[in-house]
């Protein structure tokens, strides 16, 4: 998976990059204060749509803030999502509350969308690779391969006339940490259950809200 933007529809896809060091050290002081004693941490749960055990709020800092905006700038240069899909042009405000996924084996991310107009995602420790968690699946790889910790979009798209749903699935494993996504927050997406290791898969995510619009609209 190369870094950039990967167009799905028209004026819709999602955009890859690597989040710069100084983003991910931002993060990781909140990520490490949590892991140090979860009971200290605000639990997110009931605002979240994942079968995770630890969820977190936390707060986006300085440098993050400014890397997302950059990074939602070049969203929509590459997409024109934005200019294409809202009338009139909505006033951005990146959301200050946060959330950290501590995932555990077996854990999982069912299919839902985020509120608000964009949302990101940054892979920050994710503790398995993809050849070790091939070893744990029932079918024939080549034939139907396995789609342990995966992260996948999917999207209903006219064929004949009829409405189907394309998967587009991202090889996200410890080769990817550190990466970052962003997407519109319309664009349903799924994390699978992972099974090789027994260490945190760690994701922080969030949204870009539109200023005017006080509804948070649709699972986190």
């Amino acid at each position: 998976m190369e870094l950039g933007y990967y167009p799905i529809t028209q004026n819709y896809g999602y955009l890859i990059d690597k989040a710069p060091q100084n983003v991910l050290e931002e993060l990781g002081q909140q990520i490490n204060e949590l892991q140090s004693d979860f009971s200290k941490g605000k639990k997110y749960n009931n605002d979240l749509a994942g079968e995770i055990k630890h969820e977190y709020k936390i707060f986006t800092q300085p440098q993050t803030k400014q890397y997302i905006k950059n990074l939602s700038q070049r969203f929509e240069n590459e997409s024109h999502y934005i200019s294409s899909n809202y009338n009139p042009l909505p006033t951005l405000r990146i959301d200050n509350d946060i959330w950290v996924n501590f995932q555990k084996k077996y854990e999982y991310n069912p299919l839902h969308r985020h509120g608000g107009v964009l949302s990101y995602v940054f892979w920050y420790q994710i503790p398995f690779l993809f050849e070790n968690e091939q070893k744990y699946n029932y079918k024939d790889n080549k034939k139907n391969p396995s789609k342990h910790g995966k992260f996948e979009f999917q999207v209903p798209s006219p064929s004949n006339k009829k409405y189907q749903i394309t998967n587009y699935t991202l090889d996200i494993d410890k080769t990817k940490e550190g990466y970052a996504t962003i997407f519109p927050a319309s664009l349903q997406h799924t994390v699978y259950p992972f099974y090789s290791s027994d260490k945190y898969r760690i994701t922080v995510a969030g949204n870009i809200m539109d200023n005017n619009d006080s509804l948070h609209d649709g699972y986190r």
